[in-house]
């Protein structure tokens, strides 16, 4: 279950600091001239077996791998950009999706997270065409990256399938969560009814860039989570199966009129799926 993603901080500190002295050129996040702080512009998976990932997500969301160097690709779907994956340098870890978040200054993020009781993983470092990133820790314990991109961040567009939809933070304090990234990354805070629950969302720029959730396990910990929207949620959770994936969470009528699912990689890395009509 996503007990295992209990070590993905330590993995994505290793990523982090193992590329940290030979970190490949990438292509740029986008040439729009122009930031979002506070939106999720981009996401990478960090596993033990990058052969492996590019075969398990290439058949399942059709993806294509544009490699940068032996240890990291991107992905792309119709010829754009997707995610980053990363060859881990141990086999010991699980994999783990890391959302990054755009901010207007890396050091300052780092500074007031560790102000309210978070962790810098790792120092902030430069990626050559992408820009300035760090990996932080919010107080409880759910690991996140942020970015200043080179030359501005991807324009907010309706995502088509097999690309990102959203994230959310799944936590034990909701209210402690959201008043972290307030205090850090200068949300406002709204709250919404749907289906007769009540919604936390992180607003940016008059948008919900993210939504915080009251995790409904214990034994899960504290994380970030992304979406990826699909056409066909039954025919995703059949060919995930078949990959060597697993569906931690099939689809019920009590989330989402069961458009949404769960599935974690062949290594443990865990995402949602989400079926949206054309």
């Amino acid at each position: 279950m996503l007990r295992n993603l209990t070590i993905c901080v330590a993995a994505a500190a290793l990523l982090a600091a193992g590329c940290a002295t030979n970190i490949p050129e990438v292509p740029a996040l986008s040439d729009s001239g122009s930031w979002i702080p506070g939106k999720v512009v981009w996401h990478d998976l960090v596993t033990p077996d990058l052969a492996g990932a590019k075969s398990f997500y290439g058949g399942l969301f059709d993806w294509s791998f544009e490699d940068a160097s032996d240890e990291y690709t991107v992905a792309k779907k119709n010829g754009q950009p997707v995610c980053g994956l990363a060859q881990l340098r141990s086999s010991d870890y699980a994999s783990y999706w890391l959302p990054l978040v755009s901010v207007r200054d890396v050091d300052s993020v780092v500074d007031a997270t560790r102000a309210v009781g978070g962790e810098r993983v790792v120092r902030s470092f430069e990626v050559p065409g992408r820009g300035t990133v760090g990996v932080l820790r919010d107080p409880l314990g759910a690991a996140f990256g942020v970015v200043r991109t080179v030359q501005g961040d991807p324009v907010d567009r309706v995502p088509a399938a097999g690309f990102w939809m959203w994230d959310e933070i799944w936590t034990e304090n909701v209210d402690s969560a959201t008043a972290f990234y307030e205090d850090t990354l200068g949300y406002t805070i709204e709250h919404k009814t749907a289906q007769g629950k009540s919604h936390t969302l992180l607003m940016a720029s008059d948008r919900p860039r993210v939504g915080v959730v009251k995790k409904s396990d214990p034994e899960i910990p504290n994380l970030w989570v992304g979406y990826v929207r699909v056409d066909d949620l039954d025919t995703i959770l059949s060919e995930a199966t078949s990959l060597g994936g697993t569906v931690l969470m099939a689809p019920t009528a009590e989330v989402r009129n069961g458009t949404v699912a769960i599935i974690a990689d062949p290594h443990g890395a865990g995402f949602v799926v989400e079926e949206v009509s054309q």
